[in-house]
């Protein structure tokens, strides 16, 4: 039972599709976010808590306290983490003490797993914002993660030839844009670290100009 839900709360679209009857690993192209998201996810720095609700998780900005929200109703939603204010409220509870580098770590993660379509992913695997929220808050950015995404580029180059080229030179672009302005640029770099493994799996040459 525990190996069935760590794999339904893998990062790879391919690997979390698959489990499904009747659907093949091979992902599809990415959806556009506005099937995903109520507000597009930022491009620029990872976000303070008030931006989770652009992660895909259904989360809303930061509520107000326990004492303004009135009756024992708004009560109950904060303490059910898979209601929107109770997942923000887990979130915040899972990351005391974590400094801050450690939690714009955790965003980045989060941003890529928006960015690679793996919540979208979990979702229709029925993983609750509780179980998602859990695993990855305790999960490092590793090379399993990474392997994982570029798996899924790999797939989306094969059922849509042109895909990771033109993703990737959109990263380029994001990336230089990101550095000229003086923004955080971890989370482009990633991006592009991805696309380039996935470019090295399928003996794809790319620029590197990072």
């Amino acid at each position: 039972m525990e190996s069935v839900r760590a794999q339904r709360l893998q990062p790879g679209v391919g690997t979390l599709r698959s489990l499904r009857p009747g659907v093949t690993g091979a992902s599809a192209p990415p959806a556009p976010p506005s099937a995903i998201l109520a507000a597009p996810l930022p491009p620029a720095a990872p976000p303070p808590p008030a931006g989770l609700g652009g992660l895909g998780l259904g989360l809303p900005p930061p509520p107000p306290p326990l004492g303004l929200q009135g009756p024992a109703g708004n009560r109950e939603e904060a303490d059910n983490p898979n209601t929107g204010i109770g997942a923000f409220r887990f979130m915040l509870e899972s990351n005391k003490g974590k400094s801050m580098l450690e939690f714009q770590e955790l965003m980045t993660v989060f941003q890529l797993l928006h960015w690679n379509g793996s919540l979208k992913a979990m979702r229709e695997r029925q993983c609750s914002r509780q179980e998602v929220l859990a695993h990855y808050s305790h999960r490092a950015l590793d090379d399993d993660i990474r392997n994982q995404m570029a798996m899924d580029w790999v797939n989306r180059e094969q059922t849509n030839p042109g895909a990771l080229s033109r993703e990737l030179a959109s990263t380029e672009r994001e990336l230089d844009e990101a550095r000229l302005a003086g923004k955080e640029l971890r989370f482009h770099k990633e991006k592009k670290d991805i696309l380039m493994l996935a470019a090295g799996q399928l003996g794809g040459t790319h620029p590197q100009n990072c």
